[in-house]
């Protein structure tokens, strides 16, 4: 099972929730729990004073206006490598649930002292120029992982969604990451 960004969210909520489903979970530029504290900081980093007011202002009162400069000034800070022009044509928007999220969920959810549960082998990527889910954040979540199933792999020049910004080497690592077991049990029946 992988998750990316709030995929991850579900993705680790899934898991909890069925800790014998998944044989593996790779857990893209997600964290267990949201830390504004350590996003704030990063989008101004990236993108100046304007970037973290934006940010702030978006997350602490997410309104149709904070959306719309939060799009446009935050956005292009997700990613290293810019986004297609025709992507968010291609999504399909619901504003009403990242309100009801950011307003309710966002604000209490928190799977840290759960994570320990999770039986099977975890791949946690993270970027280490993500300004809504920083290094700190994957830190964190894989240490709260069971240390013997976890593998934690940080892309110091990519952005939140490594799989954008290094896509060869995110499907390299995951590929790996998917058959690794497969090859060992096929070596030692050789």
């Amino acid at each position: 099972m992988l998750g990316q960004s709030f995929g991850g969210f579900v993705a680790l909520n899934y898991a909890l929730r069925h800790p014998d489903h998944p044989g593996k979970l790779i857990l893209s530029s997600t964290t267990a729990k949201i830390r504004l504290d350590r996003a704030l900081p990063m989008f101004e980093r990236l993108g100046g004073p304007r970037a973290r007011e934006v940010a702030e202002r978006f997350w602490s009162n997410p309104t149709d206006e904070h959306r719309d400069a939060y799009m446009e000034v935050c956005l292009p800070l997700y990613t290293r490598t810019p986004l297609d022009p025709d992507a968010l044509a291609r999504v399909r928007m619901r504003p009403e649930v990242s309100t009801h999220f950011i307003r309710g969920e966002m604000l209490t959810y928190d799977f840290t002292d759960r994570l320990g549960q999770l039986a099977c082998p975890t791949l946690v990527v993270a970027g280490g120029l993500d300004p809504i889910t920083p290094v700190a954040d994957a830190e964190d979540l894989a240490a709260a992982l069971p240390v013997k199933t976890t593998r934690l792999e940080v892309f110091p020049n990519a952005g939140h969604g490594v799989f954008r910004d290094d896509p060869d080497e995110f499907l390299a690592l995951v590929r790996d990451f998917i058959t690794e077991d497969v090859r060992a049990a096929t070596s030692a029946r050789k």
